[in-house]
């Protein structure tokens, strides 16, 4: 959530798409919840990114 965030702040300088963290951040845990979102391979990627 927090490299979100980050990543968002410089990809749009001036003007922020994620306009309420908290809220994001909820509906982010419902999905994953819901299990639409994998949170193990989301973990993974964020490794690999990070790797590079």
């Amino acid at each position: 959530m927090a490299a979100l965030c980050h990543v968002d702040l410089f990809q749009h300088v001036g003007a922020q798409a994620i306009k309420n963290p908290g809220g994001y951040f909820r509906a982010y845990i419902r999905m994953i919840a819901e299990r639409r979102v994998d949170l193990v391979e989301e973990i993974a990627a964020m490794k690999r990114r990070r790797s590079h």
